[in-house]
């Protein structure tokens, strides 16, 4: 008789099982926090910058330029990984960021994957939702023209 367990038999255990739940949730429970915090930063960032628009989009990868004036420059970068679900206006004025309400994400619920965090932008008398496993907020000038 073997003094421990096969390998297989261990992972088959109850109490691996019962470790499963609470680790899972202790990731997305990290992750929200995480994205808590980008939406807190986007909506201060909004005291000083209001216009967005789509830079570039690639079937994965949104990028989002936001300032007060696009004309010449931008300030902020909004990277989104992954997108899976995008509906955006190529030009807006945001109001707030937000994360999706569970009524929002239940619709969205066929489109998009389940590790997808739902962001909503609320702007010019609408909201616009982009789900994506990832994104990244950078701030500094960047212009638009060459400087001489």
């Amino acid at each position: 008789m073997p003094l421990m367990p096969a390998a297989t038999d261990c992972c088959k255990s109850p109490k691996h099982r019962v470790l499963e739940k609470p680790i899972a949730f202790a990731r997305w429970a990290f992750l929200f926090q995480h994205m808590m915090k980008i939406v807190e930063e986007l909506n201060r960032l909004l005291k000083y910058y209001d216009e967005f628009q789509i830079q570039s989009f690639d079937s994965s990868r949104l990028v989002l330029i936001g300032c007060w004036d696009l004309t010449y420059h931008h300030n902020i970068e909004v990277e989104f990984v992954e997108v899976s679900y995008m509906q955006c206006a190529t030009y807006f004025c945001a109001q707030a960021f937000r994360l999706a309400k569970p009524h929002e994400r239940e619709l969205l619920q066929a489109s998009v994957e389940e590790v997808d965090t739902i962001f909503c932008f609320e702007a010019d008398d609408s909201k616009y939702l982009i789900a994506a496993q990832s994104v990244m907020v950078r701030e500094g000038l960047v212009l638009h023209y060459k400087a001489e």
